[in-house]
């Protein structure tokens, strides 16, 4: 991909540090639950934002593909929400 901004669909809206936290961590996520997996998909994508990557966020991106990338970013929200502060609005 040559764009180097995203868009993605958050299902907990998350400051541009956790997001990036985030991203780097679907490197080595391992196997997802399928419940997880389940809840991540069906779940309302509540919180859409715009995000500019570096190159090595770049690459998971392209390794997994925008969709994908969303799927397994919310999935790990979920896996470890307790371990994020969701922003307030």
């Amino acid at each position: 991909m040559d764009n180097d901004r995203f868009s993605l669909g958050l299902v907990s809206k998350l400051d541009r540090r956790s997001i990036h936290y985030v991203l780097h961590k679907l490197e080595d996520i391992g196997p997802i639950p399928p419940a997880v997996l389940s809840e991540a998909v069906e779940a309302k994508k509540k919180y859409r934002t715009m995000v500019k990557v570096a190159d090595i966020e770049k690459r998971i991106i392209d390794k997994y593909g925008i969709k994908a990338t969303q799927v397994l970013m919310n999935s790990y929200i979920i896996m470890n929400k307790d371990d994020f502060i969701e922003i307030r609005e």
